[in-house]
């Protein structure tokens, strides 16, 4: 959707950018701030720049409009705006560029004079500049081949002063390419009067040294706080530049330093081949003057000055950006841009996710809380139990044993073969073996204090009785009740001692 005009505030959309706000309109273009949509819910503030409807069926204005964005896409410097990218929406050319907080060096002058912005800081932002401009002169094709490339449109309304103090060259909307698919006709003048070199204004072939011109011009007009013809009419101004006839910074402000002077008088030589030859000539001497007569101002100092004079203009724009986002954005959930021109939003994969997270890390939480809870039990209930502990096997003292008949055939789980129905009857029953716990811990009944009494023999006449083994103490038992006394089981009259040695129970001999 590209009709982008009707009143302030209504946004509409140029391809995947959304119009948040006019920020100008030139003689071919209209530029505007927008939010660019991208992947995972980030947003950024972006410019963009449309050749107006009723341009883009122009073949030769929407030729110099595509020039415009082959040359900005190639420059890649700290002191141009940097191009994005470049798209054709329903068939007019979109020139996308970074967002730059700040504001143009024509309106900081006007707002500097009220104090504040002094001499060295604008010396430091044209020297900037320069370095940007030689960067564009300096710019080949793919080959190797120089482009030629002069601006012709260098003026303080082209020159940007960000927050940061960063100085940035704008709009090369006119920029001559010496290899251009458009070719100016002969006595076409394009660009600022005021600013022009005098061959730009006789209309002849130009090359960076027309740029350099230009830049004399803003710098003339920081030694003198004044603009240049600025009560002169246009055809007056045209044939002084012509002739050479400029009023020199000493004449109109007697206390400009002669070093700045002479820097000035250079730069706005009436013959290109009396000017600087290139745009960082120019900077370097525009720099060593300023060290010598001690004029230092660091983008830290410029960012803060600028941030100090347009605090009203820029607490405004913020307002009427977050404004339209609001007003464009309630149905996604975009919220207010930050200071930085970059705001966030998390898509509704993202939240899913993280609500996911925090469901899992709960429930392995709870999880680590039941089984910390459970072994708190298990330990609880384990002291409270009275576990059935004897001492080890060899600290038990084992009586001699009497001497015997011989035994066969005796294994360590068969009873004794030899052994006669009444002596096993009236033999007392042994100590049950030890009970293996499911714990893996071994627990052995408790040993008699004494020896137990042998049991007298029923008549012969009624069957043998033998004892049953008791069960093991249970754990509810107090620990001061002493266990009762197992029967002795002479199913197993045997035993081996600490030495690895069979031997027989006294008690079922």
């Amino acid at each position: 959707m590209l009709d982008l005009r009707g009143e302030l505030g209504t946004v509409e959309a140029v391809g995947k950018y959304r119009i948040v706000l006019p920020l100008g309109q030139g003689g071919t273009a209209d530029v505007y701030l927008a939010v660019a949509d991208g992947p995972s819910g980030f947003t950024k503030l972006v410019v963009v720049k449309v050749l107006r409807k009723s341009l883009a069926s122009d073949n030769e204005f929407r030729l110099m409009f595509v020039s415009e964005a082959r040359l900005a896409a190639r420059l890649h410097h700290p002191n141009i705006v940097q191009t994005n990218e470049v798209i054709e929406v329903d068939g007019a050319p979109v020139l996308v560029m970074e967002y730059l907080d700040g504001q143009p060096l024509s309106q900081v002058i006007v707002r500097g004079k009220q104090g504040g912005f002094t001499l060295a800081m604008q010396l430091r932002v044209i020297a900037d500049a320069l370095a940007g401009l030689h960067a564009a002169h300096e710019l080949a094709d793919f080959d190797g081949t120089p482009l030629g490339v002069v601006h012709r449109d260098v003026s303080p309304h082209n020159l940007f002063v960000t927050v940061e103090g960063h100085s940035k060259v704008l709009d090369f909307g006119i920029a001559k390419l010496e290899r251009s698919l458009v070719e100016t006709e002969v006595g076409t003048v394009k660009g600022k009067l005021r600013y022009m070199a005098p061959e730009q204004i006789a209309g002849d072939k130009l090359d960076r040294r027309a740029d350099v011109y230009a830049a004399g011009v803003i710098l003339w007009e920081a030694l003198t706080g004044e603009r240049m013809w600025k009560s002169l009419p246009e055809h007056e101004i045209r044939a002084r530049v012509l002739a050479g006839d400029l009023p020199m910074p000493e004449i109109v402000r007697p206390d400009v330093p002669a070093a700045l002077a002479r820097i000035a008088r250079r730069a706005l030589a009436r013959a290109p081949g009396d000017r600087y030859a290139t745009a960082r000539q120019l900077a370097d001497d525009l720099e060593a003057a300023m060290a010598e007569l001690r004029l230092e101002a660091n983008q830290r100092e410029i960012g803060a000055m600028i941030e100090r004079l347009f605090e009203d203009v820029r607490a405004e724009t913020k307002r009427t950006i977050e404004t339209k986002l609001g007003r464009a954005s309630m149905a996604k959930g975009l919220p207010a841009v930050s200071g930085t021109g970059e705001t966030r939003v998390l898509p509704a994969v993202v939240r899913q996710r993280r609500m996911i997270a925090a469901g899992i890390a709960a429930a392995v939480l709870l999880l680590i809380g039941a089984v910390v809870a459970r072994v708190a039990s298990v330990a609880t209930e384990a002291n409270s139990a009275t576990p059935a502990i004897a001492p080890p096997r060899h600290e038990v003292p084992v009586p001699a044993a009497p001497a015997a008949k011989p035994q066969t055939n005796l294994t360590a789980t068969s009873p004794d073969a030899t052994a006669k129905p009444d002596e096993i009857a009236t033999a007392p029953v042994a100590p049950p073996r030890a009970l293996r716990p499911t714990g893996g811990a071994r627990t052995t009944a408790p040993a008699a204090a004494k020896r137990p009494q042998a049991v007298a023999a029923p008549p012969s006449s009624a069957p043998a009785i033998v004892p049953t083994v008791p069960p093991t103490v249970p754990p509810t038992v107090p620990p001061t009740v002493p266990p009762r006394t197992p029967a002795v089981d002479c199913a197993h009259p045997f035993f081996v001692d600490s030495d690895g040695i069979k031997r027989f129970r006294p008690e079922c001999m």
